[in-house]
């Protein structure tokens, strides 16, 4: 395997800066400090807002609190509020499932 190092020359992995055991590492500590999949849908001293279209959720952003949210888009009900990404989807199927009950 020839990796390219910084200097633009190729070199094995062994020849390279980096050790495996360097990254692995890194990998590790990026897992146990955060990295995650597991998100806020947006910043603390925010709420999520979507964007409907035709009745349709077509995309969201985040408000800062106090403020309004853009031309189109509208604050979740605060009973379905999602907080963390992995919500998001199910929040945004509830609140369309509302919606289609009111037709």
């Amino acid at each position: 395997m020839v990796l390219e190092r910084p200097n633009g020359r190729a070199g094995t992995p062994e020849e390279l800066p980096v050790s495996r055991t360097v990254l692995l590492v890194l990998a590790v500590l990026a897992l146990l400090t955060g990295c995650s999949a597991v998100e806020r849908v947006c910043s603390e001293g925010q709420r999520p807002a979507m964007l409907l279209q035709g009745g349709q959720l077509m995309g969201g952003e985040c408000v800062a609190e106090g403020e309004q949210p853009s031309p189109g888009f509208m604050f979740y009900p605060r009973d379905l509020e999602p907080t963390m990404l992995r919500d998001q989807e199910q929040a945004q199927r509830a609140w369309q499932e509302r919606l289609n009950a009111q037709r």
